[in-house]
């Protein structure tokens, strides 16, 4: 068995990180610093057995230029959850590609989101009438 390597790639090695990787998971929010995080430039560099999975935001990807890579088959192949356009046109050309996957942005998903997430905001109810500090608290200044 091959030995693991770990390697940290910081926002502007992009196109290094995409050129070393087999498969590339985007989890991250929409931010003006995320916006096309993933351009034609670093698509152009991923390996041509290389995929792309989305489960972050649509804007995060330059989708052009994901779409024109995946239908001159320089990529494997893309898992999208989430598009630049929610939900995704008829006239999309994503959807009559073969070497895409799609589901209907619902990644996040699990059996027990619900109960979590009711449990969170109970908690919350609790913590803000005791006055004390609240879990996940979005940065409006930072965008999540």
């Amino acid at each position: 068995m091959a030995a693991s390597q770990e390697k940290l790639y910081s926002p502007d090695q992009i196109e290094q990180l995409m050129a070393a990787s087999d498969y590339v998971v985007l989890a991250t929010p929409y931010t003006p610093a995320t916006h096309h995080i993933v351009s034609a430039a670093a698509i152009a560099a991923m390996k041509p057995t290389g995929v792309i999975v989305n489960v972050g935001r649509g804007k995060c990807i330059d989708e052009a230029a994901l779409i024109d890579a995946l239908r001159k088959q320089r990529i494997r192949g893309a898992a999208l959850d989430v598009f630049v356009t929610e939900p995704l046109p008829p006239d999309s050309p994503l959807w009559d590609l073969p070497n895409v996957f799609m589901s209907p942005h619902n990644a996040d998903r699990t059996k027990e989101f619900q109960f979590e997430s009711i449990e969170q905001f109970v908690q919350n109810a609790h913590r803000y009438l005791a006055g004390e500090e609240l879990l996940n608290v979005c940065d409006k200044a930072s965008g999540y």
